[in-house]
Formats: structure tokens, C-alpha cells, sequence
């Protein structure tokens, strides 16, 4: 209850511009370096990834008479690294690199495979089944801005809000399991997302400290494996030089 009255009253004379001096630990400006490691996790679905799915059919001489219903595993591990910028015990500017993890979709069909008869060289239509998988791995640089509201003497809260530049990279494999054979594509875009979040962070000693956050990036993606919000929840370790 005490840390719950102390969050508030930070937070509203900070919105009234009123400086703070209440026995908490005197941060100086200067520059800091960590790095996170985590849990990613697409809100999309396998919707998301349908029309990529089923163009992929007549690219490779096929068609899909009856598609099973298709699974996504949305999950991942996600990891990055940052170097900031601590102007006062209230504010800092972050910028680095996040590596969001995989989304993988997976995709069964039966249909018709049109092929050509190695001996007479005529076209024939062959009954397949296939496996049609795509995977997106998203990853991009990181800039954001750190509003801060110390704690205590080693807690403090922070929320976050900036961008993420990078890239939606989808690799593709279509297998003919009942013929053989496979065929493997990509396609990458760039796309720069809103990226959010709020953490805690304890010192540990004068120059590290311990964080745990939750990172939400909006409408991640693009046009080939759908826009989605990708949360990530971290811990990491920062230090101070």
C-alpha cells in the first residue's frame, strides 16, 4: 500500500511539474548499456497468413482441391540489446536492436499436382497432398524515450514509448508428400512500428541494475504475413559506465 500511495503521488506531481525530493537515490546523467532476454508473443492469427498461403499454390503448379484448417504457433523466444542516455533521474533516450522470435504457420491440402511424364514428356496430372509452411521473424532497430518515477532508493517504475525500424522476413516451403519434392521461397519488407511499454528496475549495486518489462509492438508485420501486436515480456540487465 505504501509503494501503491508512493507511485501515485510521484506520478501526480510529476504531472504538475514539481521536482521530487523525497530520500531517493541521486541518478547522474551519463550513458548506459544492456541487454533483455524474453518471451514474444504474436496476438495475429492464421487468417493473418491465408493469402500468402493460398498464393502460393499456382506458383508451384498446383491446386489445393481441400484445405485442412491451418495451425499458427505465435510464440518465441525474443532477446535484444541497447545503449541509453540517462539525462536526469527522470528521463532517458534508448536506442538498440530487438529480435522478436518466429511465428510459425503450417498449413495441410489435397488437391492435383501438374507435372510432365519423364518419358513421353506430356503433361500429366498427378492426386497430392501437401504441407505448406510459412514462418515470419521479425527483428529491427529500436529508438524510444524513458519517462522514470523512482521508487525508493533502488526501485524504480518506467513506461516507454518510441519506434521499432526493421524487418518482416517470411520463409516459405511447399512439400509434395505423396510425389516428393519441395520448393522454398522468401520475401522480406521493411515496415517502422509504434512500440510501448512499462517496467521496474532494481539496483543492485552503484552501476547494475535488474529490469523486468512489458513491450508491446502495434500492427507489427506487413502486407505478406499480416499487421499484428507482438507483446514481449523481459528481463534484462543494465550497467552504467
Amino acid at each position: 500500500m505504501k509503494v501503491a500511495k508512493r507511485i501515485w503521488l510521484a506520478a501526480a506531481l510529476w504531472s504538475c511539474g514539481i521536482p521530487l525530493n523525497i530520500a531517493m537515490a541521486q541518478v547522474e546523467p551519463g550513458i548506459y548499456a544492456g541487454f533483455l532476454f524474453g518471451v514474444a508473443d504474436g496476438k495475429g492469427s492464421a487468417s493473418d497468413f491465408d493469402a500468402t498461403a493460398q498464393s502460393i499454390y499456382p506458383g508451384v503448379n498446383t491446386i489445393a482441391d481441400v484445405r485442412n484448417p491451418p495451425s499458427l504457433d505465435s510464440k518465441d523466444s525474443g532477446y535484444g540489446f541497447s545503449v541509453g542516455y540517462r539525462f536526469t533521474s527522470w528521463l532517458a533516450v534508448e536506442g538498440g536492436y530487438l529480435d522478436l522470435g518466429d511465428q510459425s504457420y503450417r498449413e495441410t491440402a489435397s488437391g492435383r499436382r501438374f507435372d510432365f511424364d519423364p518419358q513421353t514428356m506430356m503433361p500429366v496430372v498427378r492426386p497430392a497432398n501437401f504441407t505448406n509452411r510459412l514462418t515470419s521473424s521479425i527483428a529491427g532497430f529500436t529508438i524510444s524515450a524513458l519517462g522514470i518515477v523512482p521508487l525508493s532508493y533502488r526501485w524504480e517504475a518506467y513506461g516507454r514509448a518510441g519506434f521499432m525500424i526493421g524487418d518482416d522476413e517470411l520463409s516459405i516451403r511447399i512439400s509434395d508428400d505423396t510425389n516428393g519434392g519441395s520448393a522454398d521461397f522468401d520475401a522480406s519488407e521493411s515496415a517502422t512500428d509504434v512500440m510501448v511499454g512499462i517496467g521496474i528496475a532494481f539496483s543492485l549495486v552503484e552501476i547494475y541494475s535488474l529490469r523486468a518489462e512489458f513491450t508491446r509492438i502495434l500492427d507489427a508485420g506487413d502486407d505478406i504475413s499480416g499487421e499484428s501486436d507482438i507483446d514481449l515480456l523481459s528481463i534484462g540487465v543494465a550497467v552504467r559506465f
